[in-house]
């Protein structure tokens, strides 16, 4: 048999690889990425969007579509989620704050399109990190994302999940952040028409 040669780029110990997907991702003020609609306090905290997908029987991931649906700004991310080619992505946009946690215990979870009963007010837990056995406190401000309705099909429903220090600032932050997300995708809509 041939000698196995390894190029010096390709080779990384264990560490080495770990210490790389641990780190924190690029912040910015919140003003640089967000909307003047939002709560005023997230403007000034280092916030980053970070893009995510759901799997299910009959989708995959691809480094490219992470690359195509990456974005720099919220705007971006609207265009991106809210289009109808979209629809069937299982598409996930969380805004959270980078190097902070907010002082969030409390989580409002409700389809976009309709406030939901009190079972969507939940208390905030731990959520994982990049790889399974790191957990950290949730330190998201909001995630709206498209759900699969069944297994094995690709009708979906935009979800929206914002936090709050008490029930009633996170069902209030989330009423602000679906009003916005509401007459977003309805321009863009109406646009793609």
């Amino acid at each position: 048999m041939g000698k196995l040669i390894q190029f010096p780029e390709e080779e990384q110990s264990d560490e080495d690889w770990l210490h790389e997907i641990m780190q924190l991702p690029e912040s910015h003020p919140g003003r640089e990425i967000l909307v003047p609609e939002i709560p005023q306090e997230w403007l000034d905290w280092p916030c980053h969007i970070e893009v995510r997908f759901s799997l299910n029987m009959g989708t995959c991931v691809y480094p490219s579509l992470f690359e195509e649906y990456e974005v720099n700004n919220l705007h971006e991310a609207f265009k991106k989620l809210f289009v109808p080619k979209s629809d069937d992505l299982f598409l996930h946009y969380r805004v959270h704050c980078v190097g902070v946690t907010p002082p969030y215990r409390w989580d409002a979870t409700w389809p976009l399109l309709r406030r939901g009963n009190e079972e969507g007010l939940r208390k905030r837990g731990k959520i994982q990190g990049a790889v399974p056995w790191h957990e950290y406190y949730d330190d998201t401000l909001f995630e709206v994302w498209n759900k699969p309705l069944q297994q094995y099909f690709y009708k979906t429903r935009s979800m929206l999940r914002v936090g709050g220090r008490t029930k009633e600032e996170a069902a209030k932050h989330w009423a602000l952040i679906s009003s916005l997300l509401r007459r977003v995708r309805k321009e863009i809509r109406g646009n793609a028409n």
